[in-house]
């Protein structure tokens, strides 16, 4: 709570949770909030910036990681005040990239370039990347997406995160709707695997159908 929160680490326990758009999706909040901010797409075995922004990734964080480019050169603008630094050419060893000074310096130098730095990296239950990354910012989000990380995956990522020490900010849950917010986790026939509509009538109360988050829209409204 007395550590700004200015470099933020996005992870997730599975691929397919969504992470990389709700990268994209908190770094829009961001600039809608008044900020400039970078987003670094340091998932270099499978970027997704670039897709989700249509941009160009012939050069990106590994290029400037192995010093053939100035990150201020080939950070490529996306939306006013949003900067998309994109993965650029996968390399055969990203955690070697990852864990070194040039990834320190680089998150220290754009940090004071921009009021938020947010840095999408790789399923922490995949590989290290996560959690060599998570370690040079202020803190890791970790998305979960209810009907594709399963009971032992989220608790792997748990006890990984648990077991490095690093500061989990929190946790986004990620395509919630009235279909699986009851029995998803629970997976049981008592009062919590009730249905919204069930669970609202035994209480007498008329059932909030509305979703508890929508996350995972492109920028700009596409699907």
């Amino acid at each position: 709570s007395d550590q700004a929160l200015q470099v933020i680490a996005v992870t997730s326990s599975v691929p397919g949770e969504g992470k990389s758009f709700v990268a994209a999706n908190l770094a829009v909040a961001k600039v809608q909030m008044g900020y400039r901010v970078l987003l670094i797409d340091a998932d270099m075995r499978r970027p997704r910036q670039h897709k989700v922004w249509e941009k160009a990734n012939f050069m990106g964080l590994s290029e400037v990681l192995v010093a053939q480019a100035d990150y201020t050169a080939v950070a490529q603008e996306a939306i006013h005040n949003l900067d998309i630094l994109t993965a650029g050419t996968i390399p055969p060893n990203p955690a070697a990239l990852l864990d070194s000074q040039r990834m320190r310096a680089l998150l220290e130098e754009a940090s004071k370039d921009y009021d938020f730095v947010i840095v999408d990296t790789p399923p922490v239950t995949a590989v290290t990347d996560a959690l060599i990354v998570s370690k040079l910012t202020n803190g890791i989000l970790l998305v979960a997406r209810p009907g594709v990380v399963q009971t032992d995956a989220a608790n792997a990522a748990k006890m990984q995160l648990e077991q490095s020490g690093q500061q989990v900010l929190g946790m986004v849950a990620n395509g919630v709707n009235a279909s699986n917010v009851y029995g998803g986790y629970y997976h049981s026939k008592g009062y919590y695997g009730m249905k919204a509509s069930e669970k609202a009538e035994q209480n007498g109360k008329v059932p909030d159908t509305a979703p508890l988050l929508r996350i995972g829209e492109r920028p700009g409204g596409k699907g």
